[in-house]
């Protein structure tokens, strides 16, 4: 198992973000069909649609980076973790016991 410090995850972080601001795209897709640009355009006014299209490619980029890193996580505690912070939730981890995990995990 490979492991990754604070500035590790930053990085894969911002990396994934910057992947999906230059609109790095798949060019191995097939061309969209007249009834998929239709329905696209239509998505393409909706913010919500956009929001979540956006907060997907995000998260497979980074779980990507993590994948092909090495990295071993529980998903479900590493989700946890994303909701709490989205939720403005005190971490169910100390300060001090992130440290000691971080350290072991590093």
């Amino acid at each position: 198992m490979k492991t990754f410090s604070y500035a590790g995850m930053f990085l894969l972080t911002w990396i994934a973000t910057a992947n999906l601001a230059f609109g790095q795209q798949d060019t191995k897709a097939a061309p969209p069909k007249q009834d998929d640009k239709k329905q696209e355009k239509q998505e393409e006014k909706d913010p919500k649609v956009m929001i979540g299209k956006a907060s997907y490619m995000i998260g497979r980029n980074f779980a990507g980076q993590l994948k092909s890193s090495g990295v071993e996580l529980n998903l479900e505690e590493f989700l946890k973790g994303m909701k709490d912070v989205g939720a403005d939730k005190d971490s169910a981890i100390s300060d001090k016991e992130a440290n000691e995990v971080m350290m072991w995990f590093d």
